[in-house]
């Protein structure tokens, strides 16, 4: 589920703990990276765990349709699909899933009546509407439901706060769990232990991003070393402190992760610059770290195993 960028976005997290807390040492800031890929996936289950509550909701909207003396069409033929459909029913009887989300006492963290009312407004839309009028029961129009629900969703703003309030972690988050959801729409109902498909890669925590941040934490002296001449016209203390971690980070691939491209460095960082600093920072990062990238190159210091890799 994570990608190498979601992991140098938290490497780079814990290294701006580290930067703005002179208390905090390696052991903790390793032991808060750790902590955070662990709620990515938590995070990822969790937002199920919610869309599969909001699908309940339509089971107490039958009841409530049912108990009318004046029902619309709509009403006389609404049956509860949207919870008992093939795919909500094979989340539900997912034994690794129930465990992974007992587990997280995900049960206490449900706001019911933030529920209630994205179902109800759910309810309103169209394309629910048009849901439920639809004779048609198949696996695609469920899919497609499903997945319109989860695109109202990641707009509402009560869906948006729940999740905020459960996790920290959400608003970074929020693109590789909202792709690791439709995914898992789309591939249920399936047998397979399809939550294990989004556990975090082991190559990439552990090979690269605890490395990575040993790494800089352990080279910082020698990698402000190399930083600090390039800066030239810059005044070191007004530049943001993202933007040298960043630096750091960079070059710390360049130097000491053999196996990455130095063309994927360069654009990675700059993309982390521009979504996490300043307005500035895309240009500076840019900038710097293709000087230094070159001047390292020239040097012979940067040695990258694989053909075309330090292109």
């Amino acid at each position: 589920m994570l990608s190498r960028r979601n992991i140098r976005v938290k490497v780079m997290q814990q290294l701006y703990v580290m930067h703005r807390d002179d208390a905090a040492v390696e052991d903790q800031i390793i032991q808060n990276y750790f902590t955070s890929i662990r709620n990515s996936y938590s995070l990822f289950l969790f937002t199920l765990f919610v869309i599969e509550r909001i699908c309940r909701q339509s089971l107490n909207d039958e009841k409530v349709r049912k108990k009318k003396h004046l029902p619309s069409e709509e009403d006389s033929k609404f049956i509860p699909k949207l919870n008992d459909n093939n795919i909500v029913e094979n989340l539900r009887s997912s034994a690794d899933y129930r465990k992974a989300c007992e587990e997280r006492n995900f049960g206490e963290l449900i706001d019911k009546d933030a529920c209630y009312n994205l179902y109800k407004d759910f309810s309103k839309s169209q394309p629910y509407r048009d849901y439920i009028l639809n004779g048609t029961d198949s696996h695609e129009i469920h899919r497609e439901i499903l997945l319109d629900l989860f695109r109202f969703l990641r707009t509402n703003e009560t869906f948006n706060e729940l999740l905020e309030d459960r996790f920290y972690n959400w608003l970074d988050d929020k693109s590789l769990v909202s792709g690791a959801v439709k995914k898992s729409i789309k591939t249920l109902p399936t047998e397979d232990s399809f939550i294990e498909d989004h556990l975090p890669d082991d190559d990439a925590v552990f090979d690269f991003g605890e490395q990575l941040l040993r790494q800089v934490i352990l080279k910082e002296d020698d990698l402000q070393e190399l930083i600090t001449p390039a800066l030239k016209n810059w005044d070191y203390e007004r530049l943001a402190a993202i933007d040298i971690i960043l630096l750091k980070m960079a070059l710390a691939e360049l130097l000491y992760f053999p196996t990455v491209p130095t063309k994927v460095t360069l654009n990675e960082y700059v993309e982390i610059a521009k979504t996490y600093s300043t307005l500035k920072s895309k240009d500076f990062v840019n900038g710097l770290l293709d000087r230094l990238m070159k001047e390292l190159l020239q040097q012979d210091k940067i040695k990258k195993s694989g053909r075309g890799l330090k292109e």
